[in-house]
């Protein structure tokens, strides 16, 4: 009888096992704030293909776009609660890579690298004749406290005014308290627009871009190792496909264009961590943007 009821509960187990992932579901609780909506929604996009790409092997799976106003150290706090955030995506940096899971594909190809800088009209003057990394350090960036870029411009002694909150640089540069906020390129065009209205006076400097070495990274709870894991493999399959790339310049390809690189003068800010990671550096070609995957220590 027993040897009867073992044939019949251990091959149910079996069967159960081998069709649990079937029946997983990943919960995907990404945090963007709203300050750029086609940022959001390019991070949502490529979320959204990392997990769909991995579905026949993971299951099925959700996502949420969390939107509150929050700094990053308290953010990293509520990614360990896992309550409403266990996805973010940043500017790699050590706090991140202590305190998170990251994944370490770039998924915006490096394009956080180049910055352009957000200036008052009144003020274009003052940047024609800068060329070089000392006549823009008699330039006041305005950057919010807790940014990288905060972090690594302090580092090269720039005399950084800072803000609490992201709406404040604008109120600031508007008024003459700063003298330029540096952006990336895919940031600058869609934040702008967005402001116009308000702060009329403030454009796009056209003649210099910043070239800081810096990666973006998906960070996962700790608590979500199955989610990490996916998204990882994900991720890399979309890179090796070239799909990230599509992805990218299906959403910032134009934005590109209208930056023209190449015929701007790139100052170059280094940075000791940024420098140490694997990165992709995106440019401006005759054929469009590409992507070239490196270690800069090799």
């Amino acid at each position: 009888m027993l040897k009867q009821t073992l044939n019949i509960i251990l091959p149910a187990i079996a069967l159960l096992l081998l069709s649990s992932s079937a029946y997983a579901f990943d919960a995907v609780k990404l945090y963007s704030p709203s300050w750029g909506t086609k940022s959001t929604a390019y991070k949502h996009d490529v979320l959204k293909r990392a997990l769909e790409i991995t579905r026949a092997e993971y299951g099925a799976y959700s996502t949420h776009i969390t939107d509150i106003d929050i700094k990053p150290k308290r953010l990293i706090a509520l990614m360990q609660t896992n309550a409403m955030v266990n996805v973010a995506v940043f500017a790699a940096e050590e706090s991140w890579d202590n305190s998170a899971t990251p994944i370490r594909i770039p998924i915006r190809g490096g394009a956080l690298s180049y910055r352009l800088l957000l200036v008052n009209k009144s003020k274009l003057k003052q940047f024609e004749g800068v060329s070089t990394l000392s006549e823009l350090k008699a330039l006041t960036p305005g950057l919010v406290n807790d940014w990288s870029t905060t972090t690594v411009m302090e580092e090269s002694d720039f005399q950084v005014v800072k803000s609490q909150h992201f709406e404040g640089l604008f109120a600031m540069l508007e008024s003459g308290r700063i003298d330029y906020i540096p952006r990336a390129v895919y940031e600058a065009y869609d934040e702008l627009e967005h402001r116009t209205a308000d702060f009329p006076s403030i454009v796009i400097e056209p003649t210099i871009a910043l070239l800081i070495p810096m990666v973006t990274y998906v960070y996962v709870a700790p608590s979500e190792p199955r989610i990490a894991e996916r998204l990882s493999r994900g991720l890399h399959k979309l890179h090796e496909t070239g799909e990230l790339k599509r992805i990218f310049d299906r959403y910032y390809a134009e934005e590109f264009e209208k930056a023209k690189l190449s015929h701007r003068k790139v100052i170059k800010i280094d940075s000791e961590y940024f420098d140490n990671q694997q990165h992709v550096e995106i440019g401006n070609s005759e054929n469009g943007l590409f992507w070239n995957l490196h270690n800069s220590n090799q």
